[in-house]
């Protein structure tokens, strides 16, 4: 009994994340580039690193950001992988173009001549529930079809003609790619 509560709880908490991180997003390596020239990691700084990263076309007037920090991990040694900025945004309209953006410029995305990233800041659960999907993904993608990840975790695929499915589990894609890939 117990654990069907516990279970029902986190299925609503992960519901419930779209508004409570709806503004987030994580930026790894960005935060050895401001140690290096010695700026803090905060909302006021990081508002021109974004300017700069996208431009005057992109973000038209400074983003409004409410906080920004970085994960809670212990300080990397030289040459390790550097800790995550978080940044959240006051608007999600602001958040949402410059992740377009960011995945429009994949491989791009630059600040001081370095490359950056910037992701969704998703809950451990909901990336979990999301990585379920790579490898189907993949098959879908060599069949000639796009699939979409949609939040938390249901996929959509758009097939050849236009005509979409959505999917609830990994389990019930794979079967759908294995009759696809029959027919």
């Amino acid at each position: 009994m117990a654990s069907k509560a516990k279970q029902k709880l986190k299925e609503d908490a992960i519901k419930d994340e779209p508004s409570a991180e709806a503004s987030h997003i994580s930026m790894p390596a960005l935060t050895s580039l401001l140690e290096e020239h010695r700026q803090a990691i905060s909302s006021a700084p990081l508002y021109r690193v974004l300017v700069e990263i996208f431009g005057d076309q992109v973000l038209q007037t400074p983003p409004e950001l409410d906080r920004a920090h970085r994960t809670l991990s212990t300080k990397p040694r030289q040459g390790d992988k550097p800790r995550t900025v978080i940044v959240c945004f006051h608007r999600h309209q602001t958040k949402e173009l410059v992740v377009r953006e960011s995945r429009r410029r994949r491989n791009d995305l630059k600040y001081q001549g370095t490359p950056i990233r910037i992701y969704e800041d998703y809950s451990p659960d909901v990336l979990e529930q999301r990585a379920a999907y790579r490898e189907v993904m993949a098959k879908l993608y060599n069949l000639g079809l796009r699939p979409a990840l949609l939040y938390p975790a249901r996929l959509q695929i758009t097939d050849r003609d236009g005509n979409k499915r959505r999917f609830s589990s990994a389990g019930e894609t794979a079967t759908f790619v294995r009759s696809w890939s029959a027919s």
